[in-house]
């Protein structure tokens, strides 16, 4: 049986970006404190959080301090920490399974192997000698990708000619890496499921995401898949939420090619921003959901209210979305912080939801805003 937390306990979680602010707003309103832990001042999570334990998410110290003052840990990323760490980490309500998993590229792609579901053709290399032969059965285009997960750009390169590979040395620098082929794909999605260890899980509309123009990209909050597409989506995601035994969230990425073949290209126990749209397209967010999850409350089924296009607003795009406030009435602005000389323009401050019944008068409303022009 699932443990119990109740209004008045803290969360503590590690990292304290858009996402776990999201996950702290949604904590206080269901009547938990929170508490982060986060190496900068500034934090977006810092000016909504009860408590900031300003340091270093691997830093067993900080980790320590942050287990004692919380009733139960999660993670904005799970790695934030380090998997040999998290057994020292009291009351993990996902527990470790799911949570290791997630770490290492290489235990994912076995077990999803165990359970039967298609994946893209990999290789295991530890060098580049190995990379060029590995290219005779992988093929191109590819990607070589780290087997210990960072969530950053700097654990994967794409090759899609011969001439790349030479310049793929520095992720030989963490150890082995995978090799995996980069499968052509119609379309790109994602489906999350939710559980609080007891009941039947619960499943959210299965997220598209596209290209919209140039470079940049955002998601569909429902995938224009054919029924069977559908079925065979969320028959994958329950296997996978029963074999994990999830609680909390589970977000499955998956790719689908021209004939209709799915491929599982990874998993994530976290609250993502693929889950954004929910805050005004779902009669429950991803958010809550995983709190209550967590915490071993009943999760109610969730009601569809609308198809909406969540897009990205990124510092250098900061200024513009403010000026169309006052004009798109029917837009949802989620700000995360202010700009600051800090950050980077490419840094997240933001996220816009615009109304997308209509996917084509969605992207020229977009495009009229002039908020994200190259």
């Amino acid at each position: 049986m699932s443990k119990l937390y109740i209004q008045g306990q803290t969360i503590g979680i590690v990292g304290g970006g858009h996402l776990a602010r999201m996950l702290t707003l949604t904590a206080h309103k269901l009547g938990l404190k929170v508490a982060i832990l986060d190496p900068h001042e500034h934090c977006q999570a810092s000016a909504v959080a009860d408590w900031h334990i300003q340091g270093e998410y691997h830093n067993e110290v900080y980790l320590m301090q942050l287990n004692q003052m919380s009733d139960f840990i999660i993670f904005e990323y799970t790695s934030y920490v380090e998997s040999q760490t998290l057994p020292l980490l009291k009351n993990l309500p996902q527990g470790l399974a799911v949570l290791e998993l997630a770490h290492h590229r290489l235990d994912e792609r076995r077990f999803l192997n165990e359970s039967a579901v298609n994946i893209p053709p990999f290789e295991i290399v530890h060098n580049l000698v190995e990379v060029y032969e590995a290219l005779e059965s992988i093929g191109f285009p590819c990607v070589l990708k780290t087997v210990r997960r960072t969530h950053t750009q700097d654990d994967y390169f794409e090759i899609k000619e011969l001439s790349d590979v030479k310049n793929a040395q520095h992720l030989f620098k963490e150890g082995p890496c995978l090799l995996e082929s980069e499968i052509p794909y119609s379309k790109e999605i994602r489906v999350s499921v939710v559980s609080n260890g007891e009941d039947a899980p619960v499943f959210f509309p299965i997220v598209e995401k596209k290209l919209l123009t140039g470079r940049l990209e955002g998601y569909y909050s429902n995938a224009n898949l054919l029924r069977e597409e559908q079925d065979e989506v969320y028959r994958i995601a329950e296997i996978l939420s029963d074999s994990l035994a999830v609680q909390g969230i589970l977000t499955i990425k998956m790719k689908i090619n021209e004939f209709g073949i799915i491929y599982v290209t990874g998993f994530e126990p976290t609250t993502l921003d693929d889950g954004i749209y929910s805050e005004v397209a779902c009669s429950m967010s991803q958010f809550e959901a995983h709190i209550r999850g967590l915490c071993g409350w009943p999760l109610p089924l969730v009601t569809v209210l609308g198809e909406w296009l969540t897009v990205p607003i990124r510092q250098a795009q900061y200024s513009l979305a403010v000026t169309q406030l006052p004009f798109q009435a029917d837009w949802r602005f989620l700000f995360y912080g202010q700009k600051r000389a800090e950050f980077d323009e490419n840094s997240l401050l933001g996220h816009v939801l615009i109304p997308a019944e209509d996917r084509n008068e969605a992207i020229a409303k977009m495009i009229s805003s002039h908020i994200w022009n190259d």
